[in-house]
């Protein structure tokens, strides 16, 4: 061990606990200090409407706010509103401190926040500032745009919010976590408000699954991570629990499904909040894709685990939730071993109505997508085009946001599929290939491939038997 008195190296105390000294801090050079002065007196005084034009200018920003409605817009002022929307949120100013620092009403401020500044909008327009960032040649100098670092920073909440949590460490009553993903060029390519009770992995993971639209943040999510408040030996139990079934990161056949799912049934050990590191209930989705790799291999004993894993998240977080219904009724809807009953209704229409209370994107998107496919499965014409507006919907989502694109050949496949119903065969069946036909490039063959097949097998059958039948009438007719 190092010496008491050396610093910056590590010692026992007397009492034999590790200290790690502090490290000495880096003297900054005199000629360092002016060259910077130097620098900082050269640079002119830019006002912050200004900068944002010229930034627009260069890349396009304002172009990703459309109207939420999908009108065009006819106010010739709109791009001005729309900077002095941004600022006002991002000054903290509020709408009547902007209107008095730029003469433009309260009305038309709040009007364009509400139709223009949505989620989906402002994460279009940041992806275009982080390309254009990695782009420049000075980025470089920082990084190559491989390394990213996650952390969350802690605000006290006023007023009534659902994602404010009250956690007498940080707040005198509540608040929320925002958590913030920065590449090592420095810019800002990811961020999340989530309750700060939450185990900050789960909007790791919901980046692993979401990747964001455009080079450079993919580039950066893709290679390395460095989070704070990791629980080392959490991460491959939680980890473990929810990826095997997803496509992108399937094993290469059930029987790892059925391995990896049952370790980390044994390392919970009963326990339902157990390695909690990216979910709140690792365990519920272990019993979920230990029921999946079950049932593809002919084993019994899977209902019984879909039952007992929906059991156990329905009473945690909205993630575990939206992903343990979409494990159960998703895949099994597509798969053909659960039937889109009522009960499964039923689970499908309250994990949706948890996810969008929650605001958790991910767990939406996942709640979204189970519902509209197992509406597309009942027998009333009613449900069926409910369910093909919400897989519709779905499509322009992910598209629009450039993630789970791994599963939007399925989506459109059924999709689709309510058209050829309605005598619309002909379009239907070449979107419908050109979808597996993705999905096979994509090695989903025996993953998404399958029910997409199917669909599309069904279509087929019945513009077959739809010509068998009209033959005789035609020549009967002729």
């Amino acid at each position: 061990m190092a010496d008491p008195g050396t610093e910056g190296l590590a010692r026992l105390g007397d009492d034999g606990e590790l200290i790690v000294s502090p490290l000495p801090a880096e003297q900054v050079p005199a000629e360092a200090d002016t060259l910077a002065e130097a620098t900082s007196a050269r640079l002119p005084r830019v006002q912050l409407p200004a900068l944002m034009i010229e930034v627009d200018q260069l890349t396009g920003f304002s172009e990703e706010f459309t109207h939420a409605g999908g009108a065009q817009p006819r106010n010739p002022d709109l791009t001005r509103n729309v900077y002095a929307s941004l600022i006002a949120y991002a000054c903290n100013l509020g709408y009547a401190g902007m209107a008095d620092a730029s003469g433009i009403s309260k009305d038309a401020l709040a009007w364009t926040s509400q139709w223009y500044l949505r989620q989906e909008t402002l994460r279009a327009a940041n992806t275009r500032l982080v390309n254009a960032h990695h782009a420049h040649p000075l980025a470089a100098l920082w990084g190559g745009g491989m390394l990213s670092s996650s952390d969350g920073q802690r605000f006290p909440q006023r007023g009534r919010s659902l994602t404010a949590r009250a956690l007498s460490r940080y707040f005198l009553d509540e608040g929320t976590t925002t958590y913030t993903h920065v590449s090592d060029q420095h810019s800002t390519y990811g961020t999340k408000v989530i309750p700060t009770t939450w185990r900050e992995a789960v909007a790791v993971l919901g980046r692993d699954l979401r990747q964001p639209n455009g080079f450079a943040a993919r580039r950066a999510h893709r290679r390395h991570r460095r989070t704070d408040s990791c629980d080392v030996c959490d991460l491959p139990l939680g980890r473990v629990a929810v990826l095997p079934a997803h496509p992108r990161h399937r094993p290469t056949s059930a029987l790892h499904v059925l391995r990896w799912s049952q370790r980390v049934i044994d390392l919970a050990d009963g326990d339902p909040s157990k390695g909690n590191f990216v979910f709140g209930c690792p365990l519920a989705l272990a019993f979920a894709t230990r029921a999946i790799a079950r049932y593809c291999l002919g084993h019994p004993g899977w209902r019984n685990d879909l039952r007992h894993g929906l059991t156990m998240a329905r009473n945690t977080d909205p993630a575990s939730y939206a992903a343990l219904v979409t494990y159960s009724y998703g895949l099994g809807i597509f798969f053909g071993v659960v039937r889109p009953d009522d009960h499964a209704m039923r689970e499908a229409e309250d994990a949706l109505h948890i996810a969008e209370r929650s605001g958790d994107d991910l767990a939406f998107v996942w709640a979204r997508m189970t519902l509209g496919i197992a509406l597309v499965h009942r027998d009333m014409a009613g449900e069926r085009d409910r369910g093909n507006k919400l897989l519709t919907a779905i499509s322009e989502v992910l598209l629009r946001r450039g993630h789970n694109l791994g599963d939007l050949p399925l989506v459109e496949v059924y999709s689709v599929r309510e058209n050829a119903r309605r005598g619309d065969r002909d379009d239907a069946i070449p979107i419908m290939r050109a979808a597996i036909d993705h999905l096979i490039r994509g090695g989903q063959l025996l993953a998404w491939g399958v029910p997409a097949t199917g669909v599309l097998a069904e279509t087929l059958l019945d513009r077959g038997a739809r010509m068998t039948w009209l033959k005789p009438k035609l020549r009967s007719s002729g």
